[in-house]
């Protein structure tokens, strides 16, 4: 692996990199991940990528979106539920991060399989052995000498690694290929022939893909068990520290809780209608900010790249520091201070554009960028409306880990009140 790296820290440099289509490869890093995810939307360079990001863009159109909103307010209400029984066997302040991380699993699991974990008795195990995955890729990077598969599949923590993985990847091809006789035995397509659903059954991601895969025959079924893969991993971790994040933020500032709280109120169990609340929208945008659950994003630089007034030869790797992009005082005045009116509209369009990229930016932005929001602020709501959450530390006193996501040391512990 190249050991020369410039990290790049404000929008500018930002900007070059993601609008680039000439440097679109992932960083060598990520290369600890194909094992699990293969070569799916995340991992994946060059024209390959191209192919499958056009054809898995219309999986995430906001008609085929309106069919989550159900079920994510169905998984917030178990959130909730799950929260206040934690809450009144703990009769004390609780991490949320590990049932905020259980509740955005079996959303992701069931939006992008079509398939519910908990009714399935495979909740702990799935969550046990993604966490396995996560924790063995910071494992490796951080230790040189094991960066050589041959050689980290030698050690406990490589067997381990594998167990998980299998486990992972036979649960991934069971549900393909049940779901392929579930196709087969309607004795048609699911959807027409402009992606609508036909009939009432509720579309996951992997019916798309399945339907796709008859249009295109080169997607094999491992290319999907890669995407699926890849959703699963994407959209769990990122979104629970975003959850837990903003109600560590909310918990440092009652008055914001309490507008936040209000305008939910306002909206009722209408989940469009939270969707659109344009404070929570603010609130949300400002901890994604402060907290992004994605601190960096690796590119690899085989040709050469003009970043500003600089040129930046071949071979220096690049690597986007999210986290301080985010608090470049040119663009965020008094970056450490959380203000949720940085994202009026009035100031977001002041702003330079790659200022703020929690999903990136450019031809590599994330493709579930939508959904996410989504379930942020269906989850988001139906909390607030319940509990009130006071956050046992202060954002000073936070101390962070270094994860494949930003956790935080210790876990988000919080006062959490049912509210009457």
């Amino acid at each position: 692996m190249n050991e020369t790296t410039l990290n790049l820290c404000d929008a500018e440099g930002a900007e070059a990199v993601m609008v680039s289509s000439k440097h679109i490869k992932k960083g060598p890093l990520y290369t600890f991940l194909t094992q699990w995810l293969g070569y799916g939307l995340l991992t994946n360079f060059g024209p390959s990528w191209h192919h499958r990001r056009k054809l898995l863009t219309p999986a995430f159109h906001f008609k085929i979106l309106d069919e989550f909103g159900p079920l994510l307010q169905n998984h917030a209400q178990r959130l909730v539920d799950n929260l206040a029984d934690l809450v009144a066997k703990t009769k004390g302040p609780v991490d949320v991060v590990p049932p905020v991380s259980k509740a955005t699993l079996g959303s992701i699991c069931e939006t992008a399989m079509g398939v519910n974990l908990h009714a399935l008795g495979k909740e702990e195990e799935y969550f046990e052995c993604v966490r396995i995955m996560g924790c063995s890729v910071l494992y490796r990077m951080i230790r040189p000498w094991l960066w050589r598969d041959v050689v980290f599949n030698l050690t406990q923590h490589g067997r381990e690694t594998k167990q998980a993985m299998d486990k992972l990847h036979n649960f991934t091809k069971q549900v393909i290929q049940e779901r392929k006789r579930s196709h087969a035995s309607t004795g048609a397509s699911i959807l027409d022939g402009d992606g609508k659903r036909l009939g009432k059954r509720r579309l996951a991601f992997l019916d798309m893909m399945l339907a796709a895969q008859r249009e295109d025959p080169t997607l094999t079924d491992d290319d999907i068990r890669q995407e699926v893969d890849t959703f699963m991993f994407e959209g769990h971790e990122t979104t629970a520290m975003a959850i837990s994040w903003t109600l560590f933020l909310l918990g440092n500032h009652p008055e914001v809780q309490q507008r936040v709280r209000e305008e939910a109120q306002e909206a009722g169990d209408d989940w469009q209608a939270v969707v659109a609340l344009p404070y929570l929208e603010k609130v949300v945008k400002e901890s994604l900010r402060l907290y992004p659950p994605v601190l960096y994003i690796a590119r690899e630089n085989d040709r050469g790249i003009q970043i500003g007034d600089k040129w930046v030869p071949a071979n220096v790797n690049l690597d986007l520091q999210i986290f301080m992009i985010h608090r470049d005082p040119n663009n965020f005045p008094d970056p450490d201070k959380f203000d949720p009116e940085r994202f009026s509209p009035e100031q977001e369009r002041a702003r330079h554009p790659f200022a703020f990229v929690p999903f990136s930016g450019g031809l590599r932005n994330c493709i579930g960028r939508r959904y996410a929001m989504m379930e942020l602020k269906i989850m988001l709501a139906a909390l607030v409306k319940t509990f009130s959450f006071k956050s046992v530390l202060s954002e000073k006193e936070m101390e962070f880990k270094p994860e494949l996501v930003l956790r935080p040391k210790g876990g988000i512990v919080t006062n959490v009140t049912p509210l009457l």
